[in-house]
């Protein structure tokens, strides 16, 4: 991989797991972050579809490290209102 740009978020999980912003506010200071990557916008220049974007994504992340890969979610996608 020569080049890649990734898109995602920083965030702070609770006791829950859940992606807590209030927490987040009080974490930057104490580096308890994570960022969650959501999507692989360039890569070496190649142009791909999202699912392809999203299997190397998912690939190329070790474990165990404060990088999360985001999952699909399993809700119907919403749709544009015209």
């Amino acid at each position: 991989m020569d080049s890649a740009i990734i898109d995602g978020e920083i965030i702070v999980l609770n006791k829950a797991g859940l992606s807590d912003f209030a927490a987040l506010r009080k974490a930057i200071t104490r580096r308890q972050l994570y960022f969650v990557a959501f999507d692989l916008l360039h890569l070496n220049g190649r142009d791909m579809a999202l699912q392809e974007r999203r299997d190397i994504l998912a690939g190329i992340i070790p474990p165990d490290i404060c990088i999360q890969f985001s999952q699909a979610s399993r809700t119907t996608p919403m749709r544009s209102i015209t």
